[in-house]
């Protein structure tokens, strides 16, 4: 056999061979491929993917009614002062710390109130009322041009059947209140981890009911 003959035998005999194996790795990649998800995530893949909550985003998806609201601001949290919860004569939470403490006041509880429906239709409302030795704070909601409101403790929550602030101001035995929206004032309100209270109150901005 000759120089050319061994030559064209190499060439014949490897060819397929070649091409069998580099077949083979081929195969071998994209069984690993599918095995091990190792394409790149596409358009659709990054629509689909779900964002996972925290608790407190979990209670807020959770919660879509304003009695599943009252059920939560009544039976999950508890009240107790600031000086207990903070070390602080008056702070203000967000509720992200709310929801993991499971405790606050009345303002935690307005707050809170706030977070759970900030997804439902309602706006972040929080009612500041005030008298010469002491302020109380709510959530509230407006429905059939009515106002109902909602706080930490059951005599906080009632039904829409008030026909403005004054007249909620009065029922609770304040004279002075302060309306405020957490989003303009606090865009952090939700999950923040300091106090709010200089953001949110505000002595100057008080009304006096006539």
């Amino acid at each position: 056999m000759n120089k050319y003959n061994v030559l064209q035998y190499i060439v014949q005999y490897f060819k397929p061979c070649t091409l069998f194996y580099l077949l083979m790795i081929k195969r071998g990649l994209c069984a690993l491929v599918l095995a091990f998800g190792l394409l790149p995530p596409t358009v659709d893949d990054c629509k689909n993917h779900k964002k996972t909550l925290t608790p407190h985003e979990a209670a807020i998806k959770s919660i879509s009614t304003v009695e599943e609201a009252e059920e939560y601001l009544t039976k999950y949290l508890t009240y107790s002062l600031d000086i207990i919860n903070y070390g602080q004569s008056d702070y203000i939470a967000s509720f992200k710390i709310i929801h993991e403490r499971k405790t606050d006041d009345c303002d935690g509880g307005a707050l809170a109130a706030a977070a759970l429906l900030s997804d439902d239709g309602y706006n972040p409302y929080m009612l500041i009322m005030r008298n010469d030795i002491s302020a109380h704070a709510i959530f509230i909601y407006k429905k059939n041009n009515l106002i109902g409101c909602l706080g930490i403790s059951k005599g906080d929550c009632i039904r829409p059947k008030f026909q403005g602030l004054k007249e909620i101001t009065k029922h609770f035995g304040f004279y002075e209140y302060y309306l405020i929206n957490l989003d303009e004032v606090a865009p952090d309100w939700k999950d923040c981890n300091y106090n709010l209270r200089n953001m949110i109150y505000s002595s100057e901005k008080f009304k006096k009911v006539e």
